[in-house]
């Protein structure tokens, strides 16, 4: 890919032609869940919001759910059905892995990567940490391993993911350059595990430190 994907956050169209990825991107909003279709590829923007993607890693399927909290005892009285059906982790994490169950995955064969979680909404309190803690309660339960991860710091993100290669790429607002596995010329890769680093606080395969 020798173009940089548009950041795309203000584009009212779902879908739209990236001449970046030579192909179909589909845009998931808030609350929302999709598996991907043959190459295409999925993408949405993040705050302190968490982007999960699931894929087999045998029949090459996956998808990806985008929650805004991690439940609903969240110390926020407004409602969240404007955000989507699915704006809760669990609830989202658990639609997700349903649908790729429901197309023959296998539970040990899936594998994660995990993208979000930034302290954007100081008013909220630590709602980025609390998701990301979400996430890894559940992959924990499930047996799922987190293999590449952009977590925390104070700034939004747009992630483009293609589950049929299983490759994703995240592109900070403001930044010049997309980080991923291939995504542009000397491009960081995200396809490595995060460590904890204590709260809000990821290693996310940025080796120039930022975010931590």
């Amino acid at each position: 890919m020798g173009r940089l994907p548009r950041f795309a956050d203000q584009d009212p169209d779902e879908s739209y032609y990236d001449p970046a990825f030579d192909g179909v991107v589909r845009r998931l909003r808030q609350g929302g869940c999709q598996l991907a279709e043959g190459q295409g590829v999925l993408t949405t923007l993040l705050g302190s919001c968490v982007a999960v993607c699931l894929r087999d890693t045998h029949l090459m399927i996956g998808g990806m759910v985008h929650f805004v909290l991690p439940g609903t005892a969240d110390g926020i009285a407004a409602t969240l059905a404007e955000y989507g059906p699915y704006p809760y982790g669990e609830p989202a994490m658990t639609e997700l892995y349903q649908r790729l169950m429901a197309r023959g995955a296998a539970p040990r064969k899936l594998e994660a990567k995990v993208f979000g979680g930034g302290e954007v909404v100081s008013v909220l309190g630590p709602i980025g940490w609390r998701n990301i803690e979400c996430v890894e309660t559940f992959m924990r339960d499930y047996g799922i391993p987190i293999v590449a991860s952009d977590l925390g710091g104070t700034q939004s993100r747009r992630v483009y993911y293609q589950a049929s290669s299983g490759r994703a790429w995240v592109r900070r607002k403001g930044d010049g350059a997309t980080k991923g596995d291939g995504a542009t010329s000397g491009a960081d890769p995200i396809d490595r595990p995060s460590a904890r680093l204590g709260p809000g606080r990821i290693t996310t395969g940025n080796p120039t430190g930022e975010g931590r």
